[in-house]
């Protein structure tokens, strides 16, 4: 009926605002920098949601000019700069368009006589307007007018924030030396190492770990059994100590080399990051779906967390807060892949076709939606993995005794509602909007259509282990290991750096 109808929704729209509340705006990792430790990133991540929102509403221009100028207040951003780009030039620019299982145009849609209702998702994610296209090839096509409103915003964005320092002099000449002094201090390869003065926990803390784990054990080996390299290793240790090398536990904001391992420089942390990262933006660039976009964006920036050069501890929120977007649409979305392939294309034996229900496709339609059920479910374990262990990675940002029980509070009741909230999350998905999965639903059983969540043995493992790393760091290490002092920071980046590495590698299952 029409009123159970308007009360299903308004409970939808319920139970996002409040699957928002807990994952975004009442994160612990996010009011730790925002709140207690203070910078500015409490409204730059506002600009960053309002981007990505827009663009998984359909509104491309107002999303690409939101990132330029997020990405002017702070180059920060660039991580995900690549998967905008790719987004934007494939679907406001050329004009794709995914339809169910199936990539169109807009320009297609217009020849086959298509209108607005003839796009199922035409309200929630409008197609770009159809201005003036080029034919490149009998596959590639642009659409100028488009291209050009989109760069001419763009570049009036980066005019007005660099347009003061080339015009600096007053007298009308062009400074561009302003404008390298700029770029050498937002990128300061030289005078910063692989990693800051806390590691931040990514692929490059445990390389560190590892690093520092053969030097230990070298050093209790006889030098006649190390061989050449290993009496080479040893002298490179020897200067470490005598203070003509970088130690990379010393704790300082500088370049260092490592001891055993080989050394990494900035262009190998850029390759690595650009391979891992290759898998999301090719399937951008093959269907730019607007309802992937959050999952993507959080993707790309926990790639470019883990592999990037002198990787800040904060930047774990640009991972999470877009993954969070994610799970909510997770947790609630219909499955409407077979409701976009009844897309119209004006072809009278294709509706009939897909109009009349065969089993064939009704068990191939029940298989899709199983699959589909497994990858979220396992994407739902992989947010609850990330949000542990990064907003825990955050914790010692906040190092005063005085404010240990507010921070561990906080983590502790940010984690406890998530839980309870993801355990209860099956009736959002109890009863499907469309009327054939409903009848479906009603044949095979509700069991079969919705979703379920509770911890795995090694996810209470790994919260258990963030127990005892805080007992160690807590009472164990002042009273023991108090000239390591460096310790309790290794362990804690070493041990969360674990945690993301793992939920990053089930974000990729998810890809499958």
């Amino acid at each position: 009926s029409t009123s159970s109808g308007t009360t299903d929704e308004a409970l939808d729209r319920q139970y996002r605002l409040h699957l928002a509340l807990v994952l975004v705006f009442l994160n612990t990792g996010l009011m730790i920098v925002d709140h207690i430790h203070f910078q500015y990133n409490g409204f730059l991540m506002g600009i960053f949601i309002f981007s990505i929102a827009h663009i998984r509403a359909g509104n491309d221009l107002i999303g690409g000019i939101l990132f330029a100028v997020l990405l002017n207040f702070k180059h920060i951003f660039l991580y995900v700069a690549p998967l905008y780009f790719i987004h934007l030039l494939r679907r406001y620019c050329m004009g794709v368009v995914v339809v169910g299982t199936t990539t169109t145009t807009t320009a297609v849609i217009k020849e086959r006589g298509g209108g607005r209702g003839s796009f199922p998702l035409t309200s929630l994610y409008p197609p770009p307007p159809h201005r003036f296209r080029i034919d490149l090839s009998s596959y590639w096509s642009i659409d100028i007018g488009n291209l050009a409103v989109l760069g001419a915003g763009v570049v009036a964005v980066f005019a007005a924030s660099f347009g003061p320092f080339l015009f600096c002099r007053g007298n009308g000449s062009i400074d561009l030396e302003q404008i390298f002094q700029i770029f050498r201090r937002m990128f300061p390869f030289e005078g910063r190492g692989l990693c800051h003065a806390y590691w931040a926990p990514n692929i490059w803390a445990l390389y560190n770990t590892c690093d520092k784990a053969m030097e230990v054990v070298m050093k209790r080996i006889p030098p006649n059994l190390l061989g050449s390299y290993g009496q080479s290793m040893m002298m490179m240790m020897m200067k470490m100590k005598e203070g003509e090398a970088s130690n990379t536990t010393k704790g300082l904001v500088e370049a260092f080399v490592h001891s055993v391992l080989p050394k990494v420089d900035p262009k190998h942390t850029v390759i690595l990051t650009l391979l891992a990262m290759s898998p999301v933006l090719a399937r951008t660039w093959t269907r730019p779906d607007p309802r992937n976009f959050a999952f993507s964006t959080g993707v790309c920036a926990l790639v470019a967390f883990l592999f990037g050069w002198h990787v800040h501890e904060k930047a774990i929120l640009l991972a999470t807060l877009p993954l969070a977007l994610s799970l909510i649409d997770v947790v609630v979305d219909d499955d409407d892949d077979d409701d976009d392939a009844s897309y119209n294309c004006n072809n009278d034996d294709e509706k009939t076709k897909r109009s009349t229900p065969t089993k064939t496709r009704m068990d191939g339609a029940t298989t899709t939606t199983r699959r589909r059920r497994r990858r979220k479910e396992l994407e739902i374990h992989a947010f609850w993995l990330l949000n542990i262990a990064g907003n825990a990675s955050l914790l010692p940002l906040i190092h005063t005794p005085f404010e240990f029980p507010i921070k561990i509070g906080m983590l502790v009741a940010h984690t406890l509602v998530l839980q309870v909230m993801l355990e209860g999350m099956g009736a959002a998905w109890k009863k499907p909007k469309n009327k054939n999965k409903q009848q479906q639903q009603q044949q095979q059983g509700s069991s079969k259509y919705s979703l379920s969540f509770s911890l795995s043995w090694w996810e209470l493992l790994y919260g258990l282990g963030l127990v005892g790393v805080q007992l160690f760091q807590s009472v164990i290490h002042p009273i023991f290991f108090a000239h390591l002092a460096f310790l309790p920071l290794l362990l804690w980046s070493t041990y969360c750096a674990f945690g993301i590495v793992t939920a990053a590698v089930l974000y990729y299952f998810c890809l499958l």
